[in-house]
C-alpha cells in the first residue's frame, strides 16, 4: 500500500496540534493515542481515506452475542454516532467506534473536528459498555495497535 504522503503532512500536523512536537512519534501509517487509560484512538493514514478507529473496551465471551446486538442496534441511529460505526474488532477482542474521512481535499479543521467527535463518543460508550460490566482496557505496556503510541 501507497503512503498518502498529504494526508500524513495533515496527520502530522494535527499530532502537533494535540502537543506532540516531535513529528516522529508519527509513522507512515499514523499514529495512536491513549485517552485517560480508557480508550484508544488510532488515526491511520489509508491510501484513500483517513480512519479513525477508537478502541473501548475489551469483551467477554459469554456477553459477546447480547453485545453485538447491543451495537448493531445503536448503529441504526448515526445521528447519534455522527457518522461512526460501533463494532468488535475480533482481532483484538475489543469493541471498537470507527470513522473515515476521504483523503481528497482533507483540512486540518476537519480531522479535528472528527477526532473531537470520536472522541465524545468512545468516551460515552465507554462508560456505557463499563456500566454494563465491560473492563476497562488493561493498563499494559504493550499498546493494542502497532503505530506510534503517545501517552
Amino acid at each position: 500500500m501507497q503512503v498518502n504522503q498529504a494526508q500524513l503532512e495533515i496527520i502530522k500536523l494535527f499530532a502537533k496540534q494535540l502537543g506532540y512536537e516531535n513529528s516522529a512519534d508519527v509513522d507512515d501509517k499514523g499514529f495512536a493515542l491513549v485517552i485517560d487509560n480508557k480508550v484508544q484512538i488510532n488515526i491511520l493514514n489509508q491510501e484513500e481515506r483517513c480512519h479513525l478507529i477508537a478502541y473501548l473496551a475489551p469483551i467477554k465471551e459469554e456477553n459477546r452475542i447480547e453485545l453485538y446486538e447491543t451495537l448493531l442496534l445503536a448503529n441504526h441511529n448515526q445521528d447519534e454516532l455522527a457518522g461512526a460505526s460501533l463494532g468488535i474488532c475480533p482481532k483484538k477482542k475489543a469493541v471498537a467506534l470507527s470513522f473515515c474521512l476521504e483523503s481528497e481535499g482533507l483540512e486540518l479543521s476537519r480531522l479535528q473536528q472528527a477526532f473531537d467527535n470520536l472522541l465524545d463518543h468512545s468516551l460515552l460508550w465507554h462508560t456505557l459498555l463499563n456500566d454494563n460490566e465491560a473492563q476497562p482496557l488493561p493498563g499494559e505496556e504493550q499498546p493494542l495497535s502497532s503505530h506510534a503510541i503517545l501517552v
